[in-house]
């Protein structure tokens, strides 16, 4: 077949071809942008659901674990409070600083204190306090001079050392019980 069109006219008709088919490629470029858009939007939807939700329970779990935090702290504070409101009470009485004073005080060379422990037994109208001295002698004579200094010790009402404690003579462990006596300030 022969061409019968000019060259311009054939330059003209290819540019509108080129034009027409940019244009219908950039509708459907548009058109699956839409549908591409509009496929994610409920993904989108879900997703911030998900997040706000996670977001909730995070924020809803650091309460608890604050306040978890919170009542142990609380619960550890009460008991410290109670055991100085005791000790508070008991110093009305003692001076418990004064009695371990002592106790160091006439503690000979040779004498070693592992312990010393305060208990109060609940007898039938009183409160008797002992303290509990634990430790190691090298020599028995210088456990029984450790005796007879506590013995001296005016708010010491009974020094009791267990003859169980005295049946070596040398690298002895010792227990010594000591009631204080009662009502008695110490200066």
């Amino acid at each position: 077949m022969v061409n019968l069109l000019p060259k311009k006219e054939k330059e003209l008709i290819r540019r509108e071809y080129l034009i027409r088919l940019i244009i219908i490629f950039l509708i459907l470029l548009i058109i699956t942008m839409l549908l591409l858009f509009a496929f994610l939007i409920p993904s989108y939807i879900s997703l911030s659901v998900k997040e706000n939700i996670a977001t909730g329970q995070i924020d809803l779990i650091r309460k608890s674990v604050q306040n978890k935090n919170n009542a142990d702290t609380e619960k550890k504070l009460n008991l410290i409070m109670a055991k100085i409101s005791i000790l508070n009470r008991d110093s009305n009485e003692y001076s418990l600083e004064n009695v371990v004073y002592e106790i160091i005080k006439n503690k000979p060379e040779k004498i070693y204190i592992s312990d010393i422990l305060y208990n109060k037994i609940q007898k039938k109208d009183t409160v008797e306090k002992i303290i509990t001295i634990q430790g190691t002698s090298s020599t028995r004579d210088g456990l029984l001079k450790f005796r007879d200094s506590l013995v001296g010790v005016e708010y010491f009402k009974e020094v009791n050392l267990p003859l169980s404690n005295l049946t070596k003579d040398t690298d002895i462990y010792f227990l010594i019980n000591i009631t204080l006596g009662s009502n008695k300030k110490v200066n």
